[in-house]
């Protein structure tokens, strides 16, 4: 996802083969990763015990960072095709400022998306990995260790 950042990044100062080319590169690099993510998480799912969420949360909340995080690589896309061009701009025409002050509804739509997408992809990761209860652990042993101690 960073490398198909540094192409859109790249692109915006080249011309606008190369911005179409970079936008379709990031979306494919982002369903690529994000995919695989699930994949991986639906591979270790086998192995859990519990409820259908305790089993298959994480794999369901990465699975939705697929969607959240290909939804604006998808709209550059669509626009470069000219394949969505009316209400699809980023940002508000005549603003002056160019920042986040500038988003029109769209633009707080595919934000929000982005950011929900990495939450999504965090959030999944770490539950697939058991990051919680590997650090819980870890502070219970230490802390039975310090009570050895004195």
């Amino acid at each position: 996802m960073l490398v198909g950042s540094f192409f859109g990044a790249a692109a915006s100062a080249t011309s606008a083969s190369a911005k179409h080319e970079s936008h379709a590169v990031s979306l494919g690099m982002n369903a690529m990763v994000t995919t695989l993510a699930t994949v991986a998480s639906a591979r270790k799912a086998r192995g859990r015990r519990g409820n259908a969420w305790r089993v298959y949360g994480p794999t369901a909340t990465t699975a939705a960072s697929v969607a959240l995080l290909c939804a604006d690589p998808m709209r550059h896309v669509l626009q470069d095709h000219e394949l969505w061009t009316t209400n699809s701009a980023m940002y508000r025409p005549g603003c002056e400022h160019g920042d986040i002050r500038c988003l029109s509804v769209v633009g707080w739509v595919f934000l929000t998306c982005t950011y929900l997408g990495f939450a999504c992809l965090i959030v999944g990761a770490l539950w697939n990995a058991d990051a919680l209860g590997k650090l819980g652990r870890e502070f219970r042993r230490r802390l039975e260790s310090d009570d050895v101690d004195l």
